[in-house]
């Protein structure tokens, strides 16, 4: 899935980017340890760490 950021114009009709999108990281997690998340065909691994620190490897 290709995601294009949204422009919006502002008051002096130059686009300004939308803000990110924000997720909680147990939205992505659930009650999981670790996810693989797809990007342009590969995958990467988003795990939580046992002190709580997420670390995104490919």
């Amino acid at each position: 899935m290709n995601v294009k950021s949204q422009q919006v114009p502002a008051g002096d009709g130059r686009p300004v980017k939308a803000a990110p999108r924000r997720l909680r990281s147990r939205e992505l997690l659930a009650d999981a340890q670790e996810v693989i998340i797809e990007h342009d065909g590969d995958d990467y691994r988003l795990r939580c760490t046992s002190k709580g620190k997420l670390i995104l490897t490919k």
